[in-house]
């Protein structure tokens, strides 16, 4: 997720002018990607992240969407979602959790770079999103923007993940009410001038190359001594060892690639 920030009005601070500032993020805290346990515990790990997660019939993606609208390039993934298909109700989706991080980062940013004369944030400074064709990258760009315009502060909003984080408190029937700055569309680009992600556009040369550093001797030398701990992991979560779409398999035979994806 990249966000283009450009001023309209330069500001000074400490003698500088800020023109522009280009935020480059990752999505915030999700759900694994996969299923890490034994399959006879499949249906109970699934059960427990969906405790984790927004309801899964995308209502608050929905929510944001008043605001925040994702205009999904019809050639990237057909114009659907990559992470929201073929019936995956708890993996690899954004929690509660990582919706308050993301909404908290924009506010940090509102802080950092907003107006001090009361001016809203949209009026100084021109704003262009773009996003991955994934939910939870989409949703993580929403939730960023809406603590970025956000009238609020955060300091008023607790960060105590033992507790419910306040997305989980609102209401998406009343989202709006709560809301007095208008939003803006979140571009998700044609696959072929996709620059965020190169597993999407560029799936086989990311192969070749994944291949080619496991075949390193640095690699091989780092992950040889890894294996002993690798068979520990494996007896706790044997989802680790499963054989990665990219081919080739490291010496410890942990599946790096999925793990870090």
């Amino acid at each position: 997720m990249t966000i283009l920030k450009k001023q309209i009005r330069s500001f000074s601070a400490r003698q500088e002018i800020v023109e522009g500032v280009f935020l480059f993020h990752r999505h915030g805290d999700r759900t694994p990607g996969k299923s890490l346990v034994a399959d006879n515990y499949t249906d109970e790990e699934s059960s427990f992240w969906k405790t984790r997660i927004p309801p899964t019939d995308q209502s608050y993606y929905e929510m944001l969407s008043q605001r925040f609208p994702a205009k999904l390039h019809p050639d990237n993934n057909s114009g659907q979602f990559k992470d929201a298909s073929g019936g995956n109700e708890s993996y690899g989706f954004l929690t509660w959790k990582g919706m308050h991080q993301m909404y908290h980062t924009g506010n940090a940013m509102s802080g950092r770079y907003g107006p001090k004369g009361g001016e809203r944030f949209q009026d100084y400074w021109n704003i262009t999103a773009f996003s991955t064709n994934y939910l939870r990258t989409v949703k993580s760009c929403q939730t960023f923007l809406d603590g970025l315009l956000s009238s609020s502060s955060s300091s008023s909003i607790t960060v105590d993940y033992e507790q419910p984080t306040h997305y989980e408190n609102v209401d998406p029937e009343n989202y709006l009410k709560y809301c007095d700055t208008p939003g803006i569309e979140i571009t998700v680009r044609d696959i072929k001038n996709e620059t965020l992600n190169a597993f999407d556009s560029s799936p086989e040369l990311m192969k070749k190359l994944f291949k080619d550093v496991i075949a390193t001797p640095e690699f091989i030398d780092k992950d040889t001594k890894a294996a002993f701990l690798a068979a520990r992991l494996s007896n706790y979560v044997p989802g680790l060892m499963k054989q990665s779409s990219y081919g080739g398999s490291s010496p410890s035979g942990i599946n790096w690639v999925s793990l870090s994806l």
